[in-house]
Order: structure tokens, then sequence, then C-alpha cells
């Protein structure tokens, strides 16, 4: 019984996520696919994800596609699909290409409203970096990207080796993400980092000064302290540049104070409410 062909071009190596793998491949209508191998048994999935290698055309038999107006899914079942190596080819659309591996340098407002699936690079100050996550086969890192001119900001997860390349240290740190793809959760936009996702700081974190009005305190954590502020930012800061307890300043709220900080992080705190001495 004849089954379903087709030719497909190998856009991105495979990577695997959990048990599965996953890629990137183009059709001969233009359309670039995210492939799945499904798998059935570890070993099975990975004997099929072996012979799919980058910058090659093969028959691909036993797949289901699913085509979604914002993307279109390919899935390969470990003990059903078939790959085949081929010398039939087509040409190559250019300019999709192009666009799909350099997309268009977006502003997080722009990000904040763009479709889900969409493919897009974005540059903006690291807000927060968030604790490692890891499971058996994969681990990640989310970081929180922000505009300073828009005060709007987004969550990035950052996937597999690009979970490594951010830390702590580069909180307050410019960044620009490349290749990174949109994704809305509980209505919620975010990004998530993909095989052809690139990481680069662009500029240094640097010390900002200005005089704040602190309305609330967030004492739980006994070394870190946070603090919001009157037109509703947050900072951290040590309790070891405090002379006095989180209960304390819970007690004086509201009250002002001259900041130093570093991305979220408070480097130096001088107190300027009235009846205060400064600390």
């Amino acid at each position: 019984m004849a089954s379903k062909t087709m030719v497909v071009y190998m856009l991105t190596e495979l990577e695997t996520r959990g048990s599965n793998y996953f890629a990137y491949a183009i059709s001969e209508d233009g359309d670039i696919h995210e492939m799945f191998i499904v798998s059935i048994g570890k070993s099975l999935a990975k004997t099929l994800a072996i012979k799919l290698k980058k910058d090659n055309f093969f028959v691909l038999a036993n797949f289901s596609l699913n085509k979604q107006e914002e993307c279109s899914y390919l899935r390969l079942a470990a003990d059903k699909s078939k790959v085949f190596k081929t010398s039939k080819s087509f040409p190559l659309p250019k300019e999709k290409l192009e666009k799909f591996f350099n997309p268009t340098i977006c502003t997080i407002p722009d990000a904040l409203a763009s479709p889900k699936k969409r493919k897009l690079s974005v540059e903006g100050k690291v807000a927060k970096v968030y604790d490692m996550k890891e499971g058996p086969t994969w681990k990640r890192r989310d970081i929180l990207l922000a505009d300073d001119i828009t005060k709007k900001s987004i969550c990035c997860k950052l996937w597999g080796e690009h979970s490594e390349k951010i830390t702590e240290e580069d909180t307050g740190s410019i960044i620009k993400i490349s290749n990174v793809e949109v994704d809305i959760y509980n209505d919620r936009h975010q990004l998530k980092s993909t095989t052809l996702t690139a990481l680069e700081i662009t500029g240094k974190k640097v010390s900002a000064e200005a005089s704040y009005t602190i309305i609330g305190i967030d004492n739980e954590e006994q070394d870190n302290i946070s603090m919001i502020t009157e037109c509703g930012n947050t900072y951290d800061i040590h309790s070891s540049l405090l002379e006095v307890t989180g209960l304390d300043l819970i007690e004086m709220t509201p009250f002002q104070c001259h900041l130093t900080v570093e991305g979220n992080m408070v480097k130096e705190i001088q107190m300027e409410y009235p009846g205060t001495t400064d600390l």
C-alpha cells in the first residue's frame, strides 16, 4: 500500500526536547515546518533522528502534518515514520529563508503585540534573572527583559545551552537575543529560545541614582528584602546594607530614600524621610 511522502530540506540540526527531537525543515511548497520526532522508545527516536542532517534533502513517509494559521507542524512517529536520503531537490526561497534566519529586530512593546509563533529578535535590559530549572533531560532559565523608555517587560525562556549564557551577574546589562519565538500562555506574551537563538551582551550594566518613595516592603527572605515604589518599580536590597530590620521598614512606610541601583538590585541606600537618619 502506497504511503504519503514529502521531500524536505533540513534547515537546522535536531535538538532534544525531553525524549523527543525537534528541528525546522522546509518543503517544496515553501512552507517552513516545525518537525517533531515523537519518541515511542528512546532508541527508536534516536535511530530516526541521526538520519536527518542539516543542509540535506530527505524523503519522509508515514508522517502527520498539521497546518495552522501561525505555523505548520510536521510529526514523525519513531515507530512508524520513515526517512530516506534522496538526490531530488527543489529551489530554496532565499528571501523567505533570510527572514527565517535573520528575523526583524523588535522593541519589547512590539514583541508584546506580536502573534504567537512569530520569530523575532529583541533587545532590552536584563531586569531579573531567575533560578535555573532542571529535569532529567532538560534545563531552563527565565529572564525578564525590560524597556527603560516604555517601562514594559517580557519574560524570555532560555532552554538548553542558552540557559547557561546568562547569570545573575548580568542583571542590569543590555542584551540582544536573536531568533526567539513568541509564545502566549495564560493570555500573557512571552519569548522562548529556539535552535537558532543567539545571545549578545551589547551594553554593560550601569548604576542609576534617584530618589524614591517606598510604599511597601516584603521581608520574608532573611537576607534579601524587596521594596516597591510609589510608581510601581520593585527593587531588592541585601539586609547587610541596612541598619534597621525589614520589620522596622514596614513601620516606616511610606518613606523617601535615595537609591543607587544596578538592574533591580540596590547597591546603596540613603534615607530622606523626615525624622529618620541616614543609613
